[in-house]
């Protein structure tokens, strides 16, 4: 807060940081099952392009057989993670 109220004093003070963490402060507090439940949809999706990964099951090659996640954008997107 100091570094903000030094580097900034015409625009930041003590006070006016103090208030608006006020009022962020209760937005932080969140659920635990929502969080956990945000988390797990976020590790449901695809990095590269942010759909959804669906589970699939190899049809050909040395892992036929084998399940594995991939992306709901294919063809366009290849992205694949193990179970």
């Amino acid at each position: 807060m100091t570094k903000i109220c030094t580097e900034y004093p015409d625009v930041f003070n003590k006070q006016l940081i103090s208030y608006i963490s006020q009022q962020l402060y209760p937005l932080t507090i969140v659920d635990e099952g929502i969080k956990k439940k945000h988390i797990n949809d976020i590790k449901d999706r695809c990095p590269v392009c942010g759909r959804t990964l669906v589970e699939r099951t190899a049809k050909t090659g040395p892992n036929a057989g084998g399940k594995f996640l991939g992306c709901s954008g294919f063809p366009n997107c290849r992205y694949t993670r193990k179970i």
